[in-house]
């Protein structure tokens, strides 16, 4: 038994390892990475990663993470359910879910970075076992190489705080980035139930769920998920919106909103940005980065009608805007379900054409070939009763009543199973 449990920190990390891997690297990924980084950062970043064959360079990359990183967060003391949701909209997906919980189980979060003394001496005993022992990652790109290094770091911390609390489950709201992959890792390694709640639209790409129990939109998302193998628990219980309502058709377009995407594509968004310029009825233009993308400056300003407006809920800038153009992005279905008119451009980010498929299912309207300088309220489609049932279909509200009970169901017997 004790020689199991000392390789299961093992096992799980490789686990999640291959996971960021087959994530992070896939072309598009690449492709970001090289618009993005450029000059000295690109030429340090390379060597840095190049040294990390060193298992001492290693050993001083993966603590450094761990240090300065902000999304490290200290776990609160206490049992019941740890949640960990790094960006708004993950918070947002498990609030719906945790806020409603059944009535016995306590609530708490990660939250304040701090560093105890006990979880950094586990982590620096750990990150030297993994680094002279563990994780061969010499065969990676640079890109994919820096995207282990920091799940490296995050399972480390984690797995430490683990070994010093020890709740009855673990939530997260994200199943591909490094943080959350590692958080829910490092709970699977000391035998804690995980839990994971979809936040947004899924594609063919993300990976297995290796997760206790399952919370997912609908049934598209379970078969999808299942395709790349069903592990665990699942629940279908909508995309945890309302009804979908038909989107506001304003008179004038006056206010726009241009979100751009996490691998967003530098050139077409200037150009974009200079056809909605050309609109002599274009008043404001609020650009909104994706919530993990801290790199978008002022330069993208090329109009004092344009102004950037970084984090906060989606709801309060669906209000600031009469019509929306969204990469291919999830959120799409938010501004929807808050009644902003938007439509799908391919041509902002170096994703895949229509990644979750809500133009083919005929939510959103493709206007990619049009010029933004010219478009009109009918290049947008028809709001009509045949919209509403194709967008219904992508909300899948299952009758909420029966829903939320199979969920507290399968919520209390993950915490029983904890006792």
């Amino acid at each position: 038994m004790c020689e199991e449990m000392e390789k299961s920190p093992w096992s799980e990390l490789g686990e999640a390892l291959r996971v960021i891997e087959a994530f992070w690297g896939r072309l598009e990924y690449e492709k970001y990475h090289e618009v993005r980084s450029s000059g000295l950062s690109k030429i340090l970043m390379r060597f840095a990663l190049r040294l990390s064959g060193f298992w001492f360079i290693r050993v001083l990359v993966v603590f450094s993470i761990i240090a300065f990183s902000k999304s490290m967060e200290r776990l609160p003391e206490g049992h019941g359910i740890i949640v960990y949701a790094p960006t708004q909209n993950n918070k947002r997906a498990a609030n719906a879910i945790v806020q409603n919980a059944p009535v016995n189980f306590v609530v708490t979060y990660a939250a304040t970075f701090g560093y105890r003394c006990k979880s950094a001496f586990l982590s620096v005993w750990l990150i030297l076992r993994l680094a002279y022992f563990q994780c061969d990652i010499e065969a990676d790109t640079p890109f994919v190489r820096l995207q282990k290094l920091r799940t490296i770091a995050a399972f480390a911390y984690f797995w430490s705080e683990m070994q010093l609390h020890t709740p009855h489950c673990v939530l997260i709201a994200n199943d591909h980035s490094p943080g959350p992959v590692a958080f829910a890792s490092a709970a699977r390694s000391a035998q804690i139930a995980t839990i994971y709640v979809q936040h947004a639209p899924i594609n063919k790409h993300y990976p297995r769920l290796r997760f206790d129990l399952s919370i997912l939109w609908n049934g598209s998302s379970k078969t999808t998920y299942s395709k790349a193998g069903e592990l665990g628990d699942m629940v279908v219980y909508g995309p945890l919106f309302g009804e979908v309502p038909l989107p506001k058709q304003p008179k004038e377009f006056k206010r726009w909103g241009l979100l751009l995407s996490r691998v967003r594509h530098r050139q077409n968004i200037d150009k974009r940005l200079r056809e909605i310029c050309a609109r002599i009825d274009a008043e404001e233009i609020i650009v909104r980065p994706h919530p993990a993308d801290f790199s978008t400056t002022q330069s993208i300003c090329i109009d004092p009608r344009i102004r950037i407006v970084s984090g906060g809920e989606l709801t309060e800038f669906a209000t600031q805007i009469d019509v929306a153009i969204v990469p291919g992005s999830g959120v799409a279905l938010e501004l929807i379900n808050s009644g902003v008119m938007t439509a799908y451009i391919d041509d902002t980010d170096l994703l895949e054409h229509d990644p979750h498929g809500l133009v083919a299912a005929g939510v959103l309207k493709d206007v990619t070939a049009l010029s933004l300088a010219a478009l009109s309220h009918a290049d947008f489609g028809s709001y009509d009763p045949d919209w509403r049932e194709s967008a219904q279909q992508n909300f899948d509200q299952t009758p909420r009543e029966r829903a939320r009970k199979e969920l507290d169901l399968a919520l209390l017997r993950l915490l029983k199973s904890g006792d």
